[in-house]
């Protein structure tokens, strides 16, 4: 006989939508072009447009120090507007290209998206998908590979997806 529940080991009596940790990133990084965050093993993986200079992944720790930064892999005014993690690799959308890469800044895949532009990708660990949207577009599932495994009629009209994350209860 076993029980297993989710148990939130910090905060535990905190009510579901208060407010529990926050960087002011755009501040620390002196950056407010910030388009997309990913946790990752702790680190925060911050992805930020740079007026006139290579758009940066920012790499921070918990208390919001910078740790390092490298560049993103595509020359665009706002560079990913979505990263999410899959175990394995971070992944993000630009110029009609979704990219895999190492956390060290390595491009491991990248391939044509069936939209442009993407503006939410998140990982589905259960289906092993990325899902990716536009904000009023049709929402797609697709392998590691870029083939559209699922296609989803898009929210209703007055609904726009400005970003996505995978939650496994809904």
């Amino acid at each position: 006989t076993w029980h297993a529940e989710r148990v939130f080991p910090e905060l535990v009596d905190a009510e579901p939508w208060e407010l529990r940790w926050s960087i002011q990133i755009a501040e620390v990084l002196e950056n407010d072009r910030i388009g997309a965050v990913a946790f990752v093993n702790d680190l925060l993986y911050v992805a930020g447009s740079v007026r006139e200079a290579e758009n940066q992944i920012y790499v921070l720790n918990r208390e919001g120090e910078l740790v390092r930064q490298f560049d993103q892999f595509t020359d665009s005014n706002y560079g990913f507007r979505g990263l999410t993690w899959d175990g394995e690799l971070l992944w993000g959308f630009d110029n009609g290209l979704i990219y895999g890469f190492t956390t060290a800044g390595e491009i491991v895949s990248q391939f044509d998206s069936p939209l442009d532009p993407v503006r939410g990708i998140t990982w589905d660990p259960v289906r092993q998908l990325l899902w990716i949207s536009y904000t009023t577009s049709d929402i797609y599932g697709i392998t590691r590979e870029g083939e559209v495994e699922v296609e989803m009629d898009r929210p209703p009209a007055n609904l726009r997806v400005y970003g996505m994350a995978y939650y496994p209860e809904d």
